[in-house]
């Protein structure tokens, strides 16, 4: 999610916010996580948003194996911890990727001048 509310994946991006909220965001799904059904208002696509909501549910599942006496609280917030792990390892990965595509580039550059 970015400073302006948007989740960014796979090259698409929705707001996604509660139904109560004021928003210039018109369409509105229901959405079922941990056996409770939201409203929620979204630009995204809806297949998209199932996704993340699925991605939400797996998580919480999992959690739930290995914490079967978890409150919804924190079984909520493991989650959360969880995705927020995976998301800053993402990043780590992109990271270093970036860099060593920045450092093949500059040695090709310099192969190149070499040869000029």
């Amino acid at each position: 999610v970015d400073k302006h509310g948007r989740c960014k994946a796979q090259g698409e991006g929705c707001k996604i916010k509660t139904s109560r909220e004021d928003s210039t965001v018109s369409d509105v799904m229901d959405v079922t996580i941990m056996g409770r059904t939201i409203s929620l208002r979204t630009d995204g696509d809806p297949e998209y948003v199932n996704q993340i909501v699925s991605y939400l549910n797996d998580k919480i599942e999992e959690i739930k194996k290995s914490h079967p006496d978890a409150t919804e609280l924190n079984l909520a917030i493991l989650a959360s911890l969880n995705i927020a792990d995976d998301y800053m390892g993402a990043l780590v990965r992109q990271r270093a990727t970036f860099s060593q595509i920045e450092a093949h580039c500059d040695d090709l550059i310099t192969m190149i001048d070499s040869h000029l």
